[in-house]
């Protein structure tokens, strides 16, 4: 019986263990949330905090505290705990369900927050809440109140964190207006920098969204649903894969939007029309959650707004101020079922009409003679039609796999009709405009010294395509890492020309030449690269660790170019009489095909007190072979070349404190490499190409391969304690055998030839630095500074048809010195930026041909919320500039906008007036300094100033948002 009664009761116990087992196992199969608790002053961690979990019914469904984890450190042999609270203090806890929860968090000397998030159907294992911020409670003593203060700026670990709501904003600021609003943060020709450091790829709350233009997302996305921006060290996809630090991390920008518009439809619709003709209209749509990201914007106007530079069938995009007419649609999408599998879809569509004209100036310096000007004017009519899209797949079907597909295609067609004329002088001609057209256009007297005018009208029609297709796998294999890629890219460019040249040549008497050609061209060029690498991780402890990477590449490039001329000469009955230009209608064929072994070894390792450095370098082998054939009716001549070229490179990383491994606080950067490139495959043939009037083209198939030696100094440094950052670049580049463009000038007709050499004597040296404080401790006036030089020898390789023999160096320098004060106090509801620069620029080239270009800009912008819930802000640009050759240059200009906005109907709409130049001084001026001399720019058909009355609805949808 006592026998029976034992195996009865091991029976149950054995069944009650099993079943807590099973309730355990069900338990830890919830999903795992998890957060940071932090102080909102001063951004550290708040250890020991009470996170309580409530579901939708307000039952506790989890309790625990918050803790600051252990830095691990390694210093004169002995192991080290440290706790930073600037990393936070963590919490992890696990709900059993999806649905909707609250979490309470509380620590005493703080306020209570909830924060309310949701887990979706068919959700991951894992859900991250983000940072928790807790202000302090407002105490009064003596009847002085002491408030917390949002903070603008910190640094979170490796992360720079800034705070939007820390900065003054409305309904219709964009993400653009908020990142220059940031201490420390620039825009420069549509790429973003954090601190002199360039930032790579834009993400969205911690996803890769591939958005199909970045930029173009800046200006729609509305600044009011950001959070937090992050600026921080990505993994790459091989560190993903191996679930470790593999050396790919690329720098980003990470935008945070705040979990009211989670999962949450919202969108924005405008239109507006003004004085001087001009109107606009916009909108855009977004949804945002967990698993898909979507956006859609369309924007037609005619003020000039372009949203996205392209680079296949472009009009001129240096000319920001030209009378432009866009319509823009843009998609994305982006959907994460599953953490193992990723869809993006991505596209653009755009028509832009403009209508363009351009006035230049352009002195040339010859080498060892007198120096010639050409005077350049051209008006242009351009439609231009764009498509781009594509589509990728992501996937991690397995713990150490990765792989990705991929195919994009771009398609450009341009329409344009132009007309132009080029005056060629001896001597420096001051003329004023209405003479100068009419000397163009050959109805005045032509003055002493010009000796040639070309005047050409032109008709053109192109096509340009594009096909890309990718796919890349990675393979860990115990403990090391396979990677294998293949790409394929397909270009063409099919088009016609129709031109008509007049020619005027003053010599001891008038003569005059008429022509007139039509192109025919069909360009193709296909491109297949395959690539494969083996990552081998031969050293690795919590002390140091070692990558070897060897690999291979091989490049296969085939490509067919073939053009048609056909000349129209002109009869003195006013017939035509056509024949081809054999010598100059042609078919090119090019062929290579590259093999690449190399070597990449990274070492990291921990030193003595020291912090760490890192060492990585690479050391590949290219063996190119080149075969380039030209193909008459009549002859054919074909080259053959063979090149061994190396470039190898060796960089060291020091980061001095034991605790930033990254080196996000204090790093030193040393570099230096070699490269070796070849000359176009097209320069090598033995050909004379006279089908431009005014250029004649040879090659030289004598031409060798060009090496480039370069080292590179950087230092960073960012003050904890103070919140002061600084740092310095350094830059130098000497190059052998520089592949340049000999150009000889007839001063008589004003033609050239050129043709490809080598020369020796090319340098340049580079440096920057910058520096950025807070002036006031509640970090609401911020100052920076940068500055910038450089300087470059090259030799000038122009003469004219007298003297062709030896040249001369011309060196060639540049400065920019900036201050930049922002003042932004959310309390009184005002934003306020100063800045003040200098730019120069100069030419040092003989006794006698020594110039200096200077320009001065001073911009002030102010953004205020007034009473009645108006805002105001208004732009203020003072440009001086000096030492232009067009003296109407030489002047100070005075570019200024305001703007005026009050919302309505609950914020939802927001009628706004802007008012665009008001002073009516805006005109687009440029110069280029190089070594050829320099050339002044000034655009002759420009957007007039003009007032501009909008409407604004801003809308959201969503069950969740939280009011």
């Amino acid at each position: 019986m006592g026998g029976q009664l034992m195996t009865f009761f091991k029976k149950i116990v054995i069944f009650v263990i099993f079943s807590q087992l099973f309730s355990l196992k069900g338990v830890t199969q919830g999903i795992i949330v998890q957060g940071i608790v932090r102080d909102a002053f001063d951004n550290r961690g708040l250890e020991n905090a009470h996170v309580k979990i409530l579901n939708s019914d307000s039952n506790v469904v989890a309790l625990v505290t918050t803790e600051i984890p252990y830095t691990v450190i390694h210093s004169e042999g002995a192991v080290k705990k440290n706790k930073n609270p600037n990393s936070g203090a963590f919490f992890e806890c696990i709900v059993p369900k999806n649905g909707s929860y609250t979490a309470v968090v509380s620590m005493m000397g703080y306020k209570t927050k909830r924060v309310l998030f949701h887990v979706p159907q068919d959700y991951g294992k894992k859900l991250e809440i983000g940072d928790i911020y807790l202000f302090q409670e407002q105490k009064a003593l003596e009847e002085v109140t002491v408030a917390a203060t949002k903070l603008k700026i910190y640094h979170s670990g490796d992360t720079l964190v800034y705070n939007a709501d820390a900065f003054v904003l409305d309904k219709q600021n964009v993400l653009e207006d908020l990142v220059k609003m940031l201490p420390g943060v620039e825009l420069r020709d549509g790429r973003v920098f954090a601190n002199g450091r360039f930032v790579e790829s834009i993400i969205i709350s911690g996803k890769d969204v591939m958005p199909s233009d970045p930029m173009q997302l800046m200006k729609m996305l509305p600044a009011y649903i950001v959070d937090k921006l992050k600026f921080y060290d990505q993994q790459g996809e091989k560190s993903k894969t191996m679930g470790k630090d593999m050396h790919d991390a690329s720098y980003v920008m990470d935008v945070y939007l705040k979990r009211d518009y989670h999962a949450a439809w919202l969108g924005n619709a405008q239109a507006g029309g003004g004085t001087q003709k001009r109107w606009e209209g916009l909108g855009f749509i977004m949804r945002f959650d967990d698993r898909q990201f979507f956006t859609i914007s369309a924007d037609a106007n005619n003020i000039g707004r372009e949203r996205e530079n392209t680079d296949i069938c472009t009009i001129e995009s240096a000319y920001d101020d030209r009378d432009l007419t866009n319509h823009q649609l843009n998609l994305n999408y982006s959907y994460h079922p599953t953490d193992k599998l990723r869809f993006d879809v991505n596209g653009v569509a755009r028509r832009q009409d403009t209508e363009f004209g351009v006035k230049e100036k352009q002195k040339l310096d010859l080498s060892n003679s007198t120096d010639i000007y050409k005077l350049y004017s051209k008006t242009s009519n351009k439609i231009n039609d764009y498509y781009r899209g594509g589509m990728s797949m992501t996937l991690r079907p397995r713990k150490g796999l990765y792989g990705k597909l991929m195919y994009s295609f771009k398609y450009g067609k341009d329409t344009e009709e132009s007309k132009g004329y080029s005056i060629t002088s001896l001597r420096d001609i001051n003329i004023s405009d209405s003479v100068w057209l009419q000397i163009g256009q050959m109805q005045a007297t032509v003055p002493t010294g010009i000796t040639n005018i070309y005047k050409d009208s032109v008709l053109s029609l192109r096509h340009a395509y594009e096909h890309k297709a990718e796919t890349e796998w990675h393979l860990a294999l115990g403990g090391n890492l396979l990677k294998f890629k293949i790409d394929y890219d397909m270009h063409g460019d099919n088009g016609n020309i129709n031109q008509r040249y007049i020619n005027r040549v003053f010599e001891d008497e008038e003569t005059e030449a008429k022509r007139k050609s039509l192109h025919d061209t069909q360009i193709k060029d296909v491109a297949t690269t395959m690539q494969l690498e083996y990552n081998i991780n031969y050293i690795e402890d919590s002390s140091k660790r070692g990558i070897l990477t060897p690999y291979y590449t091989f490049i296969h490039k085939k490509a067919h170019d073939y053009r048609e001329l056909v000349l129209f000469e002109p009869q003195n009955d006013g017939s035509e009489v056509s024949h081809i230009d054999v010598d100059n209608s042609r078919r090119i064929k090019e062929k290579s095909e590259t093999h690449t072994l190399g070597l990449y070894w990274i070492h990291e390792m921990q030193l003595h007190q020291k912090g760490w450095v890192c060492f990585n370098g690479q050391m590949p082998i290219h063996i190119k072979d080149v075969s380039v054939q030209l193909i008459h009716e009549t002859a054919s001549n074909r080259q053959h070349k063979q090149y061994i070229l190396l470039s190898p490179t060796l960089e060291m990383k020091w980061y001095p404190k034991a605790d930033d491994r990254k080196g996000s606080i204090t790093s030193l950067n040393l570099k230096g490499w070699c490269n070796q490139t070849t000359p176009k495959e097209i320069y090598l043939l033995n050909q004379t190409d006279t089908s431009d009037p005014l250029n004649t083209y040879m090659g030289n198939p004598e031409l060798r391969k060009q090496t480039d030696l370069g080292l590179s100094l950087g230092f960073r440094h960012y003050f904890e304690r103070n919140k002061h950052n600084t740092y310095a670049t350094f830059g130098s580049t000497n190059t052998w055998n520089a592949i340049a463009i000999q150009s000889i000038y007839d001063k008589q007709n004003g033609t050239r030839t050129l043709m490809p050499v080598n020369v020796d004597g090319k340098y340049n040296i580079s440096l920057e630095c910058g520096y950025g404080m807070p002036l006031a401790s509640n970090q609401t006036c911020w100052l920076n500074l940068s500055a910038g030089a450089n300087y470059t020898r090259c030799a000038n390789m122009m003469f004219d048809n007298s003297n062709n023999q030896g040249f001369d160096y011309m060196k060639l320098y540049g400065y920019r010195v900036k201050a930049n004060l922002k003042w932004n106090n959310t309390s009184r509801n005002v934003e306020v930026a100063y800045t003040v620069a200098s730019n120069g620029n100069g030419i040092i080239s003989n006794a006698d041909s020594n110039e200096k270009l200077q320009e001065l800009t001073n911009s002030l912008s102010i953004t205020s919320h007034l009473p009645a819930g108006i805002n105001a802000s208004v732009n203020c640009n003072f440009i001086s500039r000096f030492g232009f050759e067009m003296k109407t240059l030489n002047r100070t200009f005075i570019f200024t906008d305001a703007h005026i906005s009050k919302s309505i109907y609950k914020e939802k709409v927001e009628l706004s007036l802007s008012a665009i130049d008001i002073f009516h001084q805006r005109k687009h001026v440029q110069f280029v300094m190089n070594g050829e001399g320099h050339i002044e720019t000034m655009a002759t058909q420009y957007i007039p100033a003009y007032v501009l009355a909008s409407i604004r609805f801003n809308w959201s949808l969503s069950s969740k948002k939280k009011r």
